[in-house]
């Protein structure tokens, strides 16, 4: 589903300036870190825990390269969080992570429309879905 990598490319490896990851697990949200370090080449990596507190990054102007969210979480859903990002910083790439198989169709139709640019149900594609975007 990738359409635009933002950041810059060396051969076949994607480069990322900043990267966003929210999630209201700080567990997961951890995991994802690690994966993310291991994986890119990034070292301007931020952790939210309130996908409010991400959105007002993104209203103040910030515009990291990609956007790592959850899709459930507590006062703004990740589909919401990614309409703010696409309306703030169209260059950020936006990658949902959710475990709600049934959502499946709805996310199909947000890559069609253009608010997210990929997405992946946990637990399994995500990491793969990861990995492949970060190399």
């Amino acid at each position: 589903m990738t359409r635009f990598m933002p950041g810059y490319m060396y051969g076949n490896k994607h480069f990322f300036n900043s990267i966003y990851i929210v999630d209201d697990d700080a567990d997961l949200a951890r995991t994802i870190f690690l994966f993310v370090k291991k994986f890119s080449n990034c070292d301007n990596i931020e952790i939210f825990h309130n996908p409010s507190d991400a959105a007002d990054n993104f209203y103040n102007g910030e515009k990291p390269d990609l956007l790592i969210t959850d899709y459930h979480m507590p006062g703004m859903n990740g589909l919401e969080l990614s309409k703010i990002v696409k309306d703030n910083s169209p260059g950020t790439y936006r990658f949902l992570h959710t475990s709600d198989k049934y959502l499946n169709n709805k996310l199909i139709d947000c890559c069609d429309n253009k608010l997210l640019d990929s997405y992946g149900i946990k637990p399994t594609s995500v990491s793969r879905d990861l990995r492949m975007l970060l190399r």
